[in-house]
């Protein structure tokens, strides 16, 4: 349990450092890619305001099984390749 208490406070006190230093502050790089869908449409406001037992918005379900899907895709194709060899 000592364990335990210890590991909370050095988690929230570094977390709460990083959340107060200049990082949060600095101008975004203008070269950075532009950012989700989720978080360009203001769906991600739509998904948190969500309660239990709410519907989804039909985008979020499309894009989390978009996201499940090619994590899928990556993990089966990753698990072939000593069986493809060197096709690529």
């Amino acid at each position: 349990m000592r364990c335990l208490s210890s590991g909370r406070f050095t988690n929230g006190s570094t977390g709460a450092l990083a959340d107060d230093s200049a990082i949060s502050t600095t101008l975004p790089d203008p070269n950075t890619p532009p950012q989700p869908p989720a978080y360009a449409t203001g769906l991600s406001r739509k998904v948190a305001a969500l309660g239990p037992g709410d519907d989804a918005p039909a985008l979020a379900k499309v894009i989390a099984g978009t996201s499940l899907f090619l994590w899928l895709a990556v993990m089966y194709m990753g698990r072939m390749l000593p069986y493809i060899g060197n096709s690529f």
